[in-house]
C-alpha cells in the first residue's frame, strides 16, 4: 500500500485522539476505540494494543481518507503540498470524509484561495460538538491550519531489509542497523565502524546517521538471524 500521509500527520492525529485500549463513548456519545476509531472499524473488537491501534490508524488514514481525497483532488486537477494534504486528512478523520469534501474550506482550497485568514477561519468553523465550541477541537483546528501553512512534513522513503550474505553473517556475531524498524532506506549504504561496534548510514557520500546503541541479531546454524535487541538512532 502506498502511503499518502506523512508520519508527522499520523503522530499529529494520535496526539489529539488519544489512545484507549478498550471502547468508550466520546463527548457526543459515539463508541470509540484505539486512536479515535469508530463504527465498522471497531465492530467485534473488545480491546486493542497500542501497536495494533497505531497500525490500524495509519491504514485508515491512508486508505479511507487520504486515498479518496487524493482521487477527488486529481479529478479537480488540484495539487497540494504534503503539509496541506496532511492537514485536511487529519480534519477529515475527525469530522468525516463527507464533512471535509462538502466544506467551505475544501471548496476554497480547490479554488486556489491563498487568503490565509479565510483558510484559518474555515478550519476553525469545525470546532463545535453538540452545538457548542469545544476548546480541544478549536485547538486542533488551529494547529491543523498551522500545519497547512507550514512545510515540515515529508513522506518517508520506501525501505527494504538489509540482505547480508552468509559470509558476512559468519564474520560478525551481531549486526547493527540504523533504525528501530531494522531496515535501511533504498539507496543508502551501511558501514561497520570500530570493528563493528557502530554502524553509519551513508547517503550521497555523506554520513547521515550513527547508531548510538546496538541492535543485535542472533546468528543460527542455518544462516538465519533472529532480532534480540533494538537500538536507537542519533542523527548527525
Amino acid at each position: 500500500m502506498d502511503k499518502l500521509v506523512s508520519k508527522n500527520c499520523v503522530n499529529f492525529v494520535k496526539s489529539f485522539e488519544g489512545f484507549s485500549p478498550i471502547p468508550y463513548f466520546d463527548i457526543v456519545g459515539v463508541k470509540t476505540l484505539g486512536y479515535g476509531m469508530t463504527g465498522k472499524e471497531i465492530e467485534g473488537l473488545k480491546s486493542v494494543t497500542e501497536v495494533q491501534a497505531s497500525n490500524m490508524l495509519e491504514d485508515l488514514l491512508n486508505i479511507n481518507y487520504a486515498l479518496p481525497i487524493k482521487n477527488n483532488l486529481d479529478i479537480k486537477h488540484v495539487t497540494l503540498s504534503q503539509n496541506q494534504f496532511d492537514a485536511i486528512v487529519s480534519m477529515a478523520y475527525n469530522i468525516g470524509l463527507g464533512g471535509l469534501l462538502g466544506s467551505s474550506l475544501y471548496k476554497n482550497i480547490c479554488n486556489g484561495s491563498v487568503d490565509r485568514n479565510l483558510i484559518i477561519s474555515n478550519f476553525r468553523v469545525w470546532s463545535k460538538a453538540g452545538g457548542k465550541t469545544v476548546a480541544g477541537l478549536l485547538r486542533r483546528r488551529t494547529e491543523e491550519a498551522a500545519m497547512f501553512f507550514s512545510t515540515s512534513n515529508i513522506l518517508e522513503e520506501e525501505t527494504e531489509m538489509i540482505d547480508f550474505t552468509v559470509e558476512q553473517k559468519a564474520r560478525q556475531q551481531a549486526f547493527k542497523v540504523p533504525n528501530n524498524n531494522n531496515v535501511v532506506p533504498k539507496g543508502d549504504n551501511i558501514t561497520p565502524l570500530n570493528g563493528g561496534g557502530w554502524i553509519e548510514r551513508v547517503k550521497d557520500g555523506r554520513v547521515i546517521t550513527h547508531l548510538s546503541r546496538v541492535t543485535y541479531y542472533t546468528l543460527h546454524s542455518n544462516g538465519s538471524m533472529t532480532l534480540t535487541h533494538c537500538g536507537e538512532v542519533r542523527n548527525i
